[in-house]
């Protein structure tokens, strides 16, 4: 009877490439992937935010100063704040005609 026996040195070369194929695939798609979206990978639930914490939203009653904590669970580095931010102050506070921080400003 002739078949294909298996020996240790077969099946430990299969298991190398399968586990060689299991890492590569996601390592590639992390370093040659597009940046222009949030990844699955979690290193940005470690990053810290350098962008601007403290807004004022200015209505017709006065100024109002309100940080991103306040409306964010857990604010990302990832995340356009500056972008992001300022219009939805403009949506759920009541009366709000512009948003301020230190680089910039919204009209809303």
């Amino acid at each position: 009877m002739s078949g294909w026996r298996w020996n240790r040195r077969t099946a430990t070369v299969i298991v190398a490439c399968v586990l060689a194929i299991q890492i590569a695939t996601p390592l590639s798609v992390l370093i040659f992937g597009p940046d222009d979206y949030p990844g699955r990978f979690g290193w940005q639930m470690y990053a810290t935010s350098p962008q601007a914490n403290k807004y004022t939203v200015h209505t017709d009653a006065g100024a109002e100063d309100v940080t991103a904590s306040q409306f964010m669970a857990v604010p990302r580095a990832d995340l356009p704040l500056e972008a992001l931010l300022p219009p939805h102050l403009c949506q759920v506070i009541d009366g709000a005609i512009r948003v301020t921080w230190e680089e910039g400003e919204h009209e809303c």
